[in-house]
């Protein structure tokens, strides 16, 4: 499954997909909206093992730097067992700002 996965990733097709996704995301991470890296990812919104290789809806990917890349497969592992995870998030991180401006 990865080796078919990495083969797929090094084939000129993805290549050029790749670029089509960095070109329609401004060649910025969608999260933070910084620049990206070289290395960025070109992220599937579609993780069904049976459309990886499907590269035909610009709208079902988004270029992500390796740490937003990291940082949403792990919100997403908890987020689909349990969607009050981003309002627990939300709560802390508006706590943070306060209690960091006060």
């Amino acid at each position: 499954e990865q080796n078919l996965k990495s083969k797929f990733r090094s084939s000129s097709a993805w290549k050029k997909w790749r670029k089509v996704i960095y070109d329609k995301d401004e060649g910025k991470d969608f999260i933070t909206r910084k620049k990206l890296y070289k290395a960025y990812n070109c992220h599937h919104l579609d993780l069904r093992e049976k459309n990886y290789r499907n590269i035909s809806d610009p709208e079902r990917f988004i270029s992500l730097n390796k740490m937003t890349h990291d940082m949403i497969h792990w919100a997403y592992m908890y987020w689909v067992k349990d969607k009050s995870f981003l309002d627990r998030l939300r709560t802390i991180l508006e706590k943070m700002e306060k209690y960091s401006n006060d």
